[in-house]
């Protein structure tokens, strides 16, 4: 589906851990709104998260950022995926 006209730009931050089994579904509530992403990825990627987020994202041909961070705290997530933006 053709993506709707934006106003501004949009950009989709998230922390992720590994969570393959939801990303897809997640990604696609949100990819006809967004037109760049970055996001943080904190697990050992044992189920492949990181490769479905590059698939998708690829698929979409929408450009953005994956960063690999060793699991901490909340607020330390979330403030690298800010620092980032």
């Amino acid at each position: 589906a053709p993506r709707p006209p934006l106003v501004g730009r949009l950009c989709l931050c998230m922390v992720v851990g590994d969570q393959a089994d939801w990303i897809e579904r997640t990604l696609a509530s949100v990819v006809h709104w967004i037109d760049h992403w970055v996001i943080v990825h904190h697990g050992d990627n044992a189920d492949g998260t990181r490769q479905r987020l590059h698939q998708y994202l690829a698929r979409a041909r929408l450009p953005g950022s994956l960063y690999v961070d060793p699991p901490r705290d909340e607020a330390w997530n979330r403030n690298r995926l800010l620092y980032r933006v």
